[in-house]
């Protein structure tokens, strides 16, 4: 079967077979989502408009989210659902990831209000 009969085969898959996940983008963020997913046992489709991770990684900030402007806003569920998440990250793909340290501006004084105004809002 050459490459363009495979391609027409997959694209038959998505009319016939039953998906709990469409992810539609094959960049590093749908791959993850497809992945996690997948390893949870829940059939998926991806869905990618030309090739997988094309121009992505420009793009991206490769950043694992830490939940901080939640933690400001005291959003305490969603800084234990982002931590939980991470460390699911860390134990599935330890090799990817690595801690990265930052400097928060803190209080609301006029060097927090400058440190905001250069670098972005505090916690983001």
């Amino acid at each position: 079967m050459n490459a363009a009969q495979q391609r027409a085969a997959k694209i038959d898959r998505l009319d016939h077979e039953p998906f709990n996940l469409v992810v539609v983008g094959g960049g590093i963020t749908g791959a993850g989502v497809a992945l996690d997913a997948a390893s949870r046992g829940l059939n998926v489709a991806l869905i990618e408009r030309s090739d997988f991770a094309s121009g992505t990684s420009s793009k991206s900030t490769k950043l694992i989210h830490g939940g901080l402007r939640y933690l400001k806003n005291l959003e305490i569920g969603l800084v234990r659902e982002v931590g939980q998440e991470r460390a699911v990250v860390h134990k599935l793909a330890p090799h990817l990831v690595r801690p990265e340290k930052m400097l928060l501006a803190a209080g609301r004084g006029r060097l927090a209000r400058e440190a905001e105004y250069q670098h972005g809002p505090v916690g983001v």
